[in-house]
């Protein structure tokens, strides 16, 4: 993959689907019909809280039917096994590396590195991951919510050596120096331009 390293600029990019995942929005819902293809042609280009974050711990801002869309690059600074966290309420997936570089509505559900799909109560699910220091790997989590409260938090730990070898949260960390995403390729995190 071909990435313009002079182009990328800190914090992951955030954007929003008027539309939930999953066609069944009732009660505690099974992820079987989560779908990221739903989202195809309903991006909210005109959402006010759209851009780059360095930090994903959001709580109460997922508009009921709604789907918010992290995207960006890593960059660890040790090789070895990485743990992520994806904290959501309600159906929720997260990918990292090639897997990550899909379009929204192309990513596979299969191949999610933390999988909690369906609906439910703000619930954890972790994923690990090897990843070799100084090089950049996709990043792409969806949340949805189908009603009530949310939470889309994401969490990460690095092996020993690393700056963020702490124990993972369930609260999101700042990842400045992490996290990055293009602001100049379409959509604002492809890494390719």
């Amino acid at each position: 993959m071909l990435l313009f390293r002079k182009k990328i600029k800190s914090g992951l990019y955030i954007r929003k689907f008027d539309r939930y995942i999953n066609a069944d929005t009732g009660g505690n819902h099974s992820s079987t019909n989560d779908d990221p293809s739903r989202l195809n042609g309903y991006l909210d280009s005109s959402w006010s809280g759209e851009g780059p974050l360095n930090q994903v711990n959001r709580i109460g801002v997922i508009a009921n039917l709604d789907t918010h869309v992290i995207c960006g690059i890593v960059k660890p600074d040790v090789t070895g096994t990485w743990n992520f966290r994806l904290r959501c309420d309600d159906a929720g997936y997260l990918w990292v590396g090639s897997n990550a570089e899909s379009l929204e509505w192309d990513l596979s559900k299969s191949n999610a590195l933390c999988d909690n799909g369906g609906g439910h109560p703000a619930a954890s699910v972790d994923g690990s991951v090897n990843l070799i220091a100084g090089q950049y790997y996709a990043l792409k989590a969806i949340v949805g919510d189908r009603g009530g409260s949310d939470a889309f938090i994401i969490d990460f730990s690095g092996p020993s050596g690393s700056i963020w070898s702490s124990s993972l949260t369930d609260i999101g960390r700042n990842g400045s120096g992490f996290y990055f995403h293009n602001p100049y390729a379409p959509n604002g995190y492809n890494l390719n331009s």
